[in-house]
Formats: structure tokens, sequence, C-alpha cells
């Protein structure tokens, strides 16, 4: 089973229909992978309430707070993590505490991550991206230039 987590919500919208259209790539990417041959797929969704709704053969949980975000993915039991946004470490780490040791996590930087380090604070923030982000198994980029600013390398 496939779980795609997203983190991020907009704040105006107020019900699960309209954060599934905001996501629209979310939903076909999903959809895809399913339609090729995925055994499951899910998503958990950041939202301002909990929800639960199957659309397409995919489940979607749409969750308000930590803690429901980590049951739900443990209930979900994945096979592969696919997580949208580097901008979260100290997520990213929990997450991969909280899962089986068989199970892959992906990470998909959406041009957020940069490791220029310019003074102390800069450094402070990078060893946490470096901790926090070594609980994945590996990362995709949406362009070349974007790996290349996060250290990437052909």
């Amino acid at each position: 089973r496939i779980v795609q987590v997203n983190y991020a919500y907009h704040p105006d919208d107020t019900n699960p229909d309209e954060v599934l259209a905001r996501y629209a790539t979310q939903t076909r990417w999903g959809q895809a992978v399913l339609e090729a041959g995925a055994g499951g797929m899910a998503v958990i969704q950041g939202f301002h309430r909990d929800a639960t709704l199957t659309r397409n053969g995919i489940e979607y949980r749409l969750v308000a707070r930590e803690p429901s975000l980590a049951q739900a993915m443990m209930d979900l039991r994945p096979d592969v993590v696919h997580i949208h946004g580097l901008g979260q470490p100290r997520r990213v780490w929990a997450m991969r505490r909280g899962l089986p040791a068989e199970a892959a996590v992906a990470g998909q930087d959406h041009g957020g991550v940069s490791r220029g380090i310019p003074g102390p604070r800069r450094l402070v923030e990078w060893l946490t991206y470096r901790q926090g982000l070594a609980g994945a198994d590996g990362f995709f980029f949406t362009a070349t230039a974007v790996a290349e600013s996060c250290g990437g390398r052909d």
C-alpha cells in the first residue's frame, strides 16, 4: 500500500471537496499509481478538522492534529510513504520512527529547501534538516535545479 502525506492545507478550504480540488495533482497521481497496479492507495492530508472519504478507490484521511496524522499512518500500514514537501524535517523523522523498518519513505521537494549556510542560525537549521530528513530513504524533485539547490548530484 502506498500512502501520500501532505501536511499543508489552505485555510480557505472549508470542506473536503475543496481540499481535493486544490490538490488535484495529488489525487491524479494517486489514481495513476492505482491504475498502474499498486495494491492500494491512500492519502493523509492536513485539514482544519478530521474527515475520511473514499473516491475512485483511494482513501482520503483529512486530519487536523499531529497525533491524528501519526495514528492514521500507523493504521494504514504502508509499504511506501510519499511525503509532499521537505520543509518539515522533524515530522519526517517522527514519521519514520512510527513506521516498520521495511516501509520505504520518499520525500518530494517542491522547491522550498536550500542548503545555503550564511551564518550560525542557518547552520543549526541545516543540521535539523539533515537529521530529520535522514528518516527518508530517498528524494525526488520537480526539476534538476531544485535538486542541485539541495545538494543533489546527477
